[in-house]
């Protein structure tokens, strides 16, 4: 919404990140200090967010300027910029989680936070900075679809919140916390993408692909268990 509005867009995209960065340290302050459940605080600041968001954007309007357009509008040997950019980000994530003392912290809290304190880690902070960081991811992603529309639009984002955890949850992801990974949640979007093309071309009903994702997500939840933390 931010990138749209009629300011300078190296502006925009700098307050959006800023803005991102404040509510995940609200977020994570929440969560890690005033030890409210993690769906509670977040479902509350997106509905926050949503509706200012909506507040300042009722309906889907606006522009981003030709050169952010272009920005994923490219190809490189065949590769679609978007392609490159979403590739982009999964390097991030995996070099984050995989080669960072802050990725081994954030798997040693999942799988026990009264361990991870008394093995000296800041449990506090190192989840604040969980929260902040998965904010920055969620900003970026916003700018993205901003860019690929062209436009704002406060409520494009909502049908990708239950596809997200349940790729999240097809890769492996532990919800109870020390297991998962970057790796297998790319794995996990892979047959939602399948199935969503595949019914888009067989033109099945929005409604009812909504239906089989929540059955997709129960089904990974169910047959989900919890057997060794990874660290």
């Amino acid at each position: 919404m931010v990138v749209t509005l009629p300011i300078d867009p190296m502006v925009a995209i700098f307050l959006a990140i800023g803005i991102a960065v404040i509510v995940g340290a609200i977020n994570g302050a929440s969560v890690a200090i005033l030890d409210i459940h993690p769906i509670i605080a977040t479902l509350s600041t997106s509905t926050v967010i949503t509706g200012i968001a909506l507040t300042i954007r009722p309906t889907p309007g606006g522009g981003v300027p030709a050169w952010l357009a272009a920005s994923v509008g490219y190809d490189v040997a065949g590769i679609p910029g978007e392609l490159l950019w979403c590739m982009l980000a999964m390097a991030a994530a995996l070099y984050l989680l995989e080669r960072t003392k802050f990725g081994l912290y954030v798997f040693a809290i999942g799988g026990s936070a009264e361990n991870a304190r008394l093995a000296g880690i800041n449990v506090i902070r190192v989840t604040i900075m969980s929260y902040v960081t998965c904010s920055f991811f969620a900003a970026t992603a916003g700018l993205f679809m901003a860019v690929r529309i062209s436009s704002g639009d406060a409520l494009i984002g909502l049908p990708f919140t239950l596809t997200a955890i349940t790729a999240v949850a097809l890769g492996g992801t532990q919800f109870t916390g020390g297991l998962g990974g970057a790796k297998g949640t790319l794995l996990g979007c892979m047959p939602l993408a399948f199935l969503s093309n595949g019914m888009n071309l067989l033109n099945v009903s929005p409604f009812l692909q909504s239906i089989l994702s929540g059955l997709l997500l129960l089904v990974a939840v169910g047959f989900s268990r919890r057997k060794t933390v990874r660290i």
